[in-house]
């Protein structure tokens, strides 16, 4: 009997023991996970700090899995190698445009476009003279100026739509000749020339010249019709002229992109027997006369001249 009273306070003391650490077991947990409520509940963030009071860099994380630095304006070089991840135009080993104060081939700095001793008159075609552009001359006379925030016309009549120049006032627009130049070969040409001078002489000389154009959606280039800026190097002699060096940017024709202002250039060396110089502003259908299939206009802004 008394083994027996014996086993039964035995079994009751382990019962009592295993209720007591039970009761500790859940109250450290209960400890446990208030302290994790209450760490991230801080108002402040500090409890959430990853080394750096709170903040996140997502890209500067060793944890990103190896993804490169963003490229903003989608030019194939990231914000990392880019002098400008702004600007599409802008990246290592671009197209330099001199005297733009752009930074175009990110090495640094910007070529200076020194002053070619003549200067180009109305180059922002700000000015107009009985609806052309003031102080241009032109063969073909397809051209005229439209100002910034008129209606876009055609040979149907108004588009509806309001053009938008480049800067300032307006811009020159220019299309095909038709065959209103005999002696144009297809070419409407918008230009200003130059004769040497006791102070001034073009031989030898680098000319450069660019300029923003924009073919708009409602006279699009079509066929074989194209624009082009560029520079002659003639010689005159007793009145006839001969080309002796010239050079146009590569073309704007039916593959271009419409509705964008895009830079075009152009340079030349003029050689020892140059005795004029021609800035030129150049539609050309490849069929020329009046049935020409190639159809379209071209709008110009902004047209630099200078010597490199």
């Amino acid at each position: 009997m008394l083994n027996m009273l014996n086993m039964l306070n035995m079994m009751l003391v382990v019962l009592i023991l295993g209720c007591g650490d039970k009761t500790d077991l859940d109250t450290a947990v209960d400890a446990s996970e208030s302290s994790t409520n209450d760490d991230s509940d801080t108002s402040d963030g500090s409890n959430l700090d990853s080394g750096d009071g709170g903040t996140t860099d997502t890209e500067d994380d060793s944890s990103n899995n190896g993804e490169t630095s963003g490229d903003d304006d989608g030019d194939g070089y990231t914000d990392e190698d880019d002098c400008d991840d702004t600007d599409p135009y802008s990246h290592p080993g671009a197209m330099e445009f001199p005297g733009d104060g752009v930074d175009q081939d990110c090495d640094g700095t910007d070529p200076v476009l020194k002053n070619a001793g003549r200067m180009l008159d109305n180059p922002g075609f700000e000015l107009e003279e009985n609806g052309v552009p003031a102080d241009w001359s032109d063969l073909g006379d397809a051209l005229l100026w439209q100002s910034d925030g008129s209606e876009i016309e055609t040979l149907t009549g108004g588009t509806g739509e309001s053009f938008e120049s480049f800067q300032d006032n307006g811009s020159l627009k220019i299309w095909g000749d038709y065959g209103a130049d005999p002696f144009g070969n297809g070419e409407s040409i918008v230009y200003q020339q130059f004769l040497p001078t006791t102070d001034w002489n073009p031989v030898n000389r680098i000319f450069w010249i660019d300029a923003w154009a924009m073919i708009h959606d409602s006279t699009p280039l079509e066929n074989g019709a194209e624009f082009s800026i560029g520079i002659r190097c003639l010689n005159e002699f007793f009145g006839t002229r001969t080309v002796v060096a010239e050079s146009f940017g590569s073309p704007l024709n039916k593959d271009s992109s419409s509705n964008e202002w895009r830079r075009t250039w152009a340079q030349v060396e003029c050689p020892a027997d140059t005795s004029l110089v021609q800035s030129i502003l150049l539609f050309k259908q490849t069929q020329s006369g009046q049935d020409s299939s190639d159809n379209g206009a071209v709008y110009v802004d902004e047209v630099h001249f200078g010597t490199l």
